[in-house]
């Protein structure tokens, strides 16, 4: 029995040192572990600051890699300035003086003395019909005024000298007035053998020929005015009130490519109820010969205007999924890079917009090479 106590005690013994001595080689193994990560770990810390040190070193000596990351671009300072926008409509060019003329008494042509694109003035002879007949009636009545008034200076005198009767003296006054008078007539009558310019202008079209026997009514010469150009507008009722009488406008004529200022002549009492429009003539300046009748001309009329505003080209204004926004050149010492600016946009003009909040005086708008950089990129400033 003790013999069995024994072993079992010295049993117990052997596994109790057994155990003591397996968990004293795990700790050794366990500290060993923890100092060699953490070795590792201070190489690791030291290999990437030196990594750092050296892709620093490396960008400021590769020049090659430096030019691509760089963007040559064109910048504008943004400037406040004065700026106006402007409706445009429509219409149409004419002219009061632009009719067809005719002869006043049938005939013959005889001469024509203009062609197409003559300058005429007003009463100018643009053609003449065969007058053989009231010629020689003119020339009859010629003599019979010198006739006339040679008996009437003679028996004027004798009644001066208080000869013969005042019934003598009287009948030779009449017969002289009256051949005056006949004579006047028949001058009259002559004139109307010519075709005349009844107002200065451009011969559009000549439509008889010589010889040809023409008659009243038939028409002869198109003659247009080089005054009383006009533009005959329908403006939109919602304008009635920015288009007064006598106001100046401007008017574009896209076929000359060039702007002109008219003046409002006339404005009509009645707004059209089918299409809520009313007529507006604008007075034009005269003597523009290349202003041609029947030209389309476009109406502009102001209806915003302001003193100091933000504006920048359309053409700069790009859009994505937020909204409306620019590219500025932003930087200090020498380094810019490209900020893209969130803009909120207001009135319009041709190729100008406003820019209501997002841009300020001074800031470097980016007007060339936009369509190609990216916020933050770096870059340069074409000269």
């Amino acid at each position: 029995m003790k013999k069995y106590i024994l072993s079992s005690i010295l049993l117990a013994v052997i596994i109790f040192l057994q155990a003591c001595g397996a968990a004293t080689a795990d700790d050794k193994s366990l500290a060993a572990k923890q100092k060699e990560l953490d070795k590792k770990i201070a190489q690791r810390d030291k290999l990437e600051q030196e990594i750092e040190t050296l892709e620093k070193e490396i960008a400021k000596l590769d020049t090659t890699t430096k030019n691509e990351l760089e963007k040559i671009v064109g910048v504008t300072p943004v400037t406040p300035q004065a700026f106006s926008s402007q409706v445009e409509v429509m219409g149409k060019i004419d002219v009061d003086a632009n009719a067809n003329l005719s002869a006043t008494q049938g005939g013959t042509v005889t001469k024509i003395y203009v062609r197409e694109g003559s300058y005429v003035k007003a009463g100018q002879t643009l053609a003449q019909l065969d007058n053989d007949v009231m010629s020689k009636n003119i020339v009859q009545a010629r003599q019979a005024v010198a006739f006339t008034t040679d008996l009437y200076n003679k028996q004027k005198a004798l009644w001066d000298q208080k000869i013969g009767s005042e019934v003598q003296y009287l009948n030779a006054k009449n017969n002289k007035e009256n051949a005056e008078a006949q004579l006047n007539v028949l001058l009259r009558q002559n004139d109307m053998f010519r075709i005349k310019a009844i107002y200065p202008g451009v011969v559009d079209e000549v439509s008889i020929k010589l010889g040809q026997l023409v008659s009243p009514g038939m028409p002869a010469f198109r003659v247009v005015g080089t005054k009383g150009l006009k533009l005959n507008a329908e403006v939109p009722e919602s304008y009635i009130a920015k288009v007064k009488q006598g106001n100046s406008v401007q008017i574009y004529l896209p076929d000359l490519k060039k702007e002109v200022t008219g003046k409002v002549n006339y404005l009509s009492r009645v707004v059209d109820p089918l299409n809520r429009t009313f007529t507006a003539e604008i007075l034009l300046p005269d003597n523009n010969t290349d202003i041609k009748t029947n030209m389309v001309g476009i109406l502009r009329i102001r209806d915003y205007n302001k003193a100091k505003a933000i504006v920048i080209p359309v053409k700069t204004l790009l859009k994505n999924s937020e909204g409306y926004y620019v590219f500025v050149a932003a930087g200090e010492g020498g380094k810019l890079k490209a900020e893209q600016r969130k803009v909120t946009t207001g009135a319009i003009n041709g190729d100008k917009i406003e820019i209501v909040s997002g841009l300020n005086e001074g800031d470097q708008l980016v007007t060339t090479g936009f369509q190609s950089i990216n916020h933050g990129d770096n870059l340069v400033i074409s000269k």
